[in-house]
């Protein structure tokens, strides 16, 4: 195999670096990248599956990788449209969907993944969200219990 994604003048280390991976089918199991354009951790493995969990963890140097910051969705539910929501087609026509399934002999995980897949969509349209970047502005937490919070942290981290 020729990388023609080659940079620098290390081309010919590279190529056969590839070349040791095809000959003896080896996976590179991070994927995620460890600093702003490159990816530091290299990891080849004969059978992927039996790595669990494939993360980057920061290391000792004076340096960190870049984590993405995971978005949650907060659901607003004083704003929800529940009669929409009870008396929505859609979600008695996915219930007798799932019972359908069901009586055609269908497996428990396929039965389960449509279930969560089609209550989410009538979730997500009716129950209105905000996405939340950090845990540090939450907004339920207004300024006395973040205070009240951060006094008990100090307690629990005392030997």
């Amino acid at each position: 195999m020729d990388i023609s994604t080659a940079r620098g003048p290390d081309r010919e280390i590279q190529q056969v670096l590839v070349d040791i991976a095809e000959t003896y089918n080896l996976t590179q199991i991070h994927t995620v990248l460890t600093r702003v354009g490159n990816l530091i951790g290299l990891v080849l493995v004969t059978n992927p599956t039996l790595v669990k969990y494939p993360n980057n963890v920061p290391g000792i140097s004076n340096h960190d990788h870049n984590r993405p910051e995971k978005i949650r969705k907060c659901y607003i539910y004083k704003k929800a449209r529940w009669n929409q929501f009870n008396t929505d087609p859609k979600h008695t026509l996915y219930l007798n969907e799932v019972k359908e399934k069901h009586h055609q002999g269908d497996e428990v995980h396929q039965l389960w993944d449509t279930l969560k897949s089609k209550l989410k969509n009538t979730i997500n349209t009716n129950i209105p969200y905000k996405e939340i970047r950090s845990r540090n502005n939450i907004q339920w937490i207004k300024h006395k219990e973040g205070k009240m919070l951060k006094k008990n942290r100090g307690y629990t981290n005392q030997p």
